[in-house]
């Protein structure tokens, strides 16, 4: 478990690091957490101790001890992790991917209750959208319901005429990254509802 500490230590630390900056992709990482991603991302060994990670990741988003406008930093720092569990090629993640699509749906869909850099939110939802997409590449023909489910709750925030710009910019991104098939249907679907209205 001493890594996994690590781990915790890395991401605290890090969020100290990124606190405030302009752009979150700016490539701002201390050594400790560039070290314990990269172990994530190539150790067989880490194999044990993701579900301890995923776990850590949900507490952390759901998290509200953190500052309102430290949020896009925790979420960076969600999405980062989770890319280097997906490149892990050691990790069978099958047993995982409920958790994992409940982090990148809170963050592809979550809105801001501040006003704060536009290019660090649209990073953060197009970082979303790939991740989403990259999942249900690799997983549509053995789990289809993670393709039609991810469908649904995206189609559900573009229906709905009060959702808030931030969720629905994120709602953008996830049909985009979902594929050429997905946003055709989505798309055909909004034009004919536009001809159709009054």
């Amino acid at each position: 478990m001493a890594f996994y500490e690590l781990f915790m230590t890395g991401i605290l630390e890090q969020l100290k690091l990124i606190k405030g900056a302009k752009y979150l992709c700016a490539g701002l990482f201390t050594q400790q957490f560039k070290q314990t991603l990269c172990t994530i991302r190539t150790e067989p060994s880490v194999k044990s101790i993701v579900p301890h990670v995923l776990n850590y990741l949900l507490w952390l988003s759901k998290d509200r001890t953190f500052e309102p406008e430290d949020e896009l930093e925790c979420q960076f720092c969600i999405l980062t992790t989770l890319h280097q569990v997906l490149l892990n090629p050691y990790l069978e993640i099958d047993q995982h991917l409920h958790i994992i699509m409940i982090l990148i749906m809170t963050v592809l869909l979550s809105t801001y209750d501040y006003t704060t850099d536009l290019p660090n939110i649209v990073h953060i939802k197009t970082y979303a959208g790939k991740m989403l997409g990259l999942i249900c590449k690799r997983y549509e023909q053995k789990y289809v319901s993670v393709v039609t489910n991810s469908l649904h709750l995206v189609s559900k925030v573009i229906e709905d005429e009060n959702s808030h710009v931030d969720s629905l910019y994120g709602a953008i991104q996830g049909v985009f990254w979902l594929g050429g098939k997905v946003t055709e249907q989505i798309l055909l679907k909004y034009i004919c509802l536009l001809y159709t209205s009054p």
